[in-house]
């Protein structure tokens, strides 16, 4: 199971949901702490470059960096 990956489905009546949960220090075992970030979240990468392209300098770009877990859970 990947970090990212970790959360599951999402119950819109109780939130998201853990199938998993890690509850103890050895359930961070559990996680794949071996994977290539640079491939699993190189959509985040194009998304931040082709956003910067698209405002040329003209205002700041601001990032959240929870946004792939965040927009996986709302």
């Amino acid at each position: 199971m990947s970090v990212i990956s970790h959360i599951s489905v999402i119950n819109t009546l109780q939130g998201p949901s853990f199938p998993e949960p890690l509850v103890t220090p050895e359930d961070m075992e559990k996680l794949d702490w071996k994977c290539d970030v640079k491939k699993s979240l190189n959509y985040v990468y194009d998304a931040i470059t082709l956003t910067r392209m698209k405002i040329d300098g003209q205002c700041p770009l601001l990032g959240f960096t929870g946004a792939p877990v965040s927009m996986k859970l709302f």
